[in-house]
Formats: C-alpha cells, sequence, structure tokens
C-alpha cells in the first residue's frame, strides 16, 4: 500500500516546528509510509545534531542512528531525493 505524504525539509526559520525542530512541508511525493517514518527519523536526528552544512556534519555515533536508521541511511544518502548527503569522510548532513 503506498501513500501521498508530505516531505518534510528541515529549514533555518519557519512556523512549524517539532522535537526542536523547524520544518516545511512539500506535497504531492508519493511513496510509502515505511519510507516516509524513516526519512522523518534519520532527517530529524541529524537536524538536532546540528548538521546542517558539510562544515558541521557529524558521524553515525554522533547522531545516534539505530540499527534500523542506519539500514535506510544510505538509501537516503544516495539519490533518493537529496535529502540526506553524505562526505567523503563518511559523514551525514541536510
Amino acid at each position: 500500500m503506498r501513500f501521498v505524504v508530505c516531505l518534510l525539509t528541515i529549514l533555518p526559520r519557519n512556523v512549524k516546528k517539532k522535537n526542536g525542530v523547524r520544518w516545511k512541508g512539500v506535497c504531492g511525493l508519493e511513496f510509502s509510509g515505511v519510507q516516509a517514518k524513516m526519512l522523518y527519523r534519520i532527517v530529524s536526528k541529524i537536524g538536532r545534531a546540528g548538521a546542517t552544512s558539510k562544515a558541521k556534519a557529524v558521524t553515525i555515533e554522533e547522531a545516534g542512528f539505530d540499527l534500523q536508521e542506519l539500514q535506510w541511511l544510505n538509501y537516503f544518502a544516495g539519490v533518493f531525493l537529496g535529502k540526506v548527503k553524505k562526505t567523503i569522510d563518511k559523514k551525514y548532513y541536510i
């Protein structure tokens, strides 16, 4: 089963705020609920760690990913919409 969900992007300033992270929604993208949930968890953890630029990128340990998030990390850090970016030294930022 597939759902149309709003993909969330972290911005420095916006109206909506959840878990201390500011979000802007981009609606109309279609992917599964599991993908949406994992993307939200990964992006929010990277955002809470303060990795909003290449200079502030964090390692897996600093972001505090669990095993399930680690398994999805390469999928989202690859070519999937480019939300999560990966540096050469395996650090992540949004």
